[in-house]
């Protein structure tokens, strides 16, 4: 997606403030929707003229593979655009682990495993 294409979409996102998510339901099919569609209309005619194995032809099928996760957040006004604020939750335990040396998937990997056998 351009970048032009993304800001819009931020831009968007920002002049919907705290609306519920009916309204912002809403305000992303009327304003959000056409500039996926476009942009979807430029994917699938550049996908019929890149070569497969290029950079701009991989690009092209990174962005159609998840195409249907990609627009979800227009059918849910709970969603965010973006998963930035779950990646930044996430990040001061992952920067812990690492400097402490540790694996920060091996942890919850251990709990996971080993917590359905505990008896309380």
């Amino acid at each position: 997606m351009s970048a032009t294409s993304i800001n819009r979409l931020f831009e968007i996102e920002r002049t919907l403030g705290a609306v519920s998510p009916d309204e912002r339901k809403a305000a992303r099919l009327e304003r959000s929707k056409p500039v996926l569609d476009e942009f979807k209309r430029w994917l699938d005619s550049a996908s019929s003229k890149v070569l497969p194995k290029s950079a701009l032809g991989e690009a092209v099928n990174y962005c159609q593979n998840p195409w249907p996760k990609l627009i979800v957040f227009l059918e849910d006004g709970r969603l965010e655009l973006s998963n930035n604020r779950a990646e930044r939750s996430t990040e001061p335990t992952v920067e812990t682990a690492n400097d402490n040396r540790l694996n920060p998937f091996a942890y919850p990997a251990y709990v996971f495993e080993r917590l359905p056998r505990r008896t309380a």
